[in-house]
């Protein structure tokens, strides 16, 4: 634009020129974001879905050493239990070859008290032994 406030041609192109440029990088950031959205929803779902898997056998320690752990971390069970009306919180042992073999199970039904057990044992570094959390 110049003093007089006359455009001239050269001005308007370049007003143009301008809006086409911001006008093409909205269209592609859509279209990456549109496109990253879908490819996650394709592989997996927008959130990947948590595991709930415990440790090999061989690494399980003896249900002696879970029930201290459980005694002595007898607060944070307390606690997790408290987050929800159906979780619970015991000793477990996974391994039908070897009963000795133990982990504190943590169960629960609703979504919401997943992530409330998760925030608990990540906070309070767990209990020291292998703890499976799994929904019922």
């Amino acid at each position: 634009m110049s003093d007089t406030g006359t455009t001239t041609p050269a001005t308007r192109r370049t007003r143009t020129d301008r809006n086409a440029t911001i006008i093409i990088l909205i269209v592609a950031t859509a279209t990456i974001i549109g496109l990253s959205l879908i490819g996650t929803t394709m592989l997996g779902g927008i959130l990947p879905a948590r595991s709930t898997t415990h440790p090999p056998c061989t690494e399980l320690p003896h249900v002696d050493d879970v029930k201290e752990a459980l005694l002595t971390h007898s607060d944070l069970a307390n606690d997790i239990e408290s987050q929800g009306d159906t979780i619970r919180v015991a000793i477990a042992t996974p391994c039908t070859a070897n009963t000795t073999l133990a982990l504190i199970e943590v169960s629960y039904t609703r979504d919401h008290e997943l992530d409330a057990i998760d925030d608990l044992l990540t906070q309070r570094n767990g209990f020291g032994v292998p703890v499976h959390v799994t929904q019922r």
